[in-house]
């Protein structure tokens, strides 16, 4: 796939256009920039890429978004919303504020992590103890809660079926133990932070490089980068990707080659692979230090079976409810 296809890849709640994996609308909202490699500054920016992407809505013909503009006001129900809303025929400014606005509607909290941070607070609080840390207690409380409640919502993604004390018990060990290894052993918290799990940087793990060579066009946050402000450090690096609603945005990777979370753990234990640009994150200095001075080894993480499978299961744990999208249902306006 060549860098001109890679810059116009849409962005989706799920979906593979144009050789790129289109990244999740969820939580959109709070990034810092949009697309894969950051091209757009705001959700406005980023929805005039899919009507002039030829893989997607443009025909190659004439101008993109006049015919686009034209398909609007050939719709007399969206010649009304706009006059409504706007003022004005439907117009490409106006498309791209709508389109924005509804994306930020496409949320979502409420996972049995984040009440499990609520659980553990509030024992805090009880116990007077003064130390703020998450405990299994706390998120077996959570499940236990969510189960008499049947609330498939949270219990779906972790494969909870029914009341089950010794499983329930066993699962919130599990999901406690990832949390601490995602913060510890398994280095995840390293690019993943903050409330979105995410720091909207950009970082070369070497997906889909063979022999030591990304592949050709894959030129990520570099090629993005305008001429004369192009740091060759970020070749090949992508942006670090939110990690709520996991379930619902599958493949993973920008290029979408990681089909399920447990391969996604696997990819990361061995530390991604090895290119000239890896992320220093990702790096193995004693090695390549030992091994010459132009070698670059990825750091496995050395997880064991049963560290995977929990690491797999905290982060389904941040699975977690959809604000409703008032927008789309015009019973629902405030009056």
């Amino acid at each position: 796939m060549g860098f001109t296809d890679q810059s116009m890849v849409s962005t989706g709640i799920n979906g593979n256009l144009g050789g790129m994996s289109s990244p999740s609308v969820y939580n959109s909202a709070f990034s810092l920039a949009q697309f894969w490699d950051g091209r757009a500054a705001s959700l406005e920016a980023q929805s005039q890429g899919p009507p002039q992407n030829p893989s997607e809505m443009f025909d190659g013909k004439g101008n993109a978004w006049d015919a686009a503009v034209e398909r609007l006001r050939a719709k007399p129900e969206y010649v009304a919303m706009f006059k409504e809303v706007f003022g004005t025929m439907p117009t490409r400014d106006g498309a791209a504020k709508a389109m924005a606005a509804y994306e930020r509607t496409v949320l979502t909290g409420n996972s049995i992590h984040d009440r499990t941070e609520v659980a553990m607070r509030k024992r805090v609080g009880e116990e007077e103890t003064g130390k703020f840390e998450v405990l299994a207690k706390d998120y077996e409380k959570v499940l236990s809660e969510a189960i008499v409640a049947k609330d498939s919502s949270a219990l779906e993604a972790l494969g909870v079926k029914g009341a089950d004390k010794a499983a329930t018990s066993e699962l919130a060990r599990s999901i406690n133990n990832g949390r601490i290894l995602f913060n510890g052993k398994a280095r995840c918290n390293g690019c993943h932070v903050g409330d979105s799990f995410s720091d909207s940087q950009f970082h070369n793990l070497g997906v889909g490089a063979k022999a030591g060579k990304l592949p050709e066009g894959m030129l990520g946050r570099f090629g993005a980068q305008p001429t004369g402000q192009k740091n060759p450090e970020l070749v090949g690096a992508f942006k670090t990707p939110h990690l709520r609603q996991l379930l619902a945005t599958a493949p993973y990777m920008h290029d979408g080659s990681l089909k399920t979370l447990e391969e996604v753990v696997d990819f990361y234990d061995k530390g991604g692979n090895a290119n000239p640009f890896l992320d220093v994150r990702m790096r193995d200095y004693a090695s390549e230090k030992a091994s010459g001075p132009k070698a670059i080894k990825p750091l496995a993480l050395g997880l064991t079976p049963f560290e995977k499978k929990d690491l797999v299961n905290f982060m389904k744990a941040l699975n977690g409810e959809v604000a409703e999208a008032i927008v789309v249902d015009p019973s629902k306006f405030a009056k």
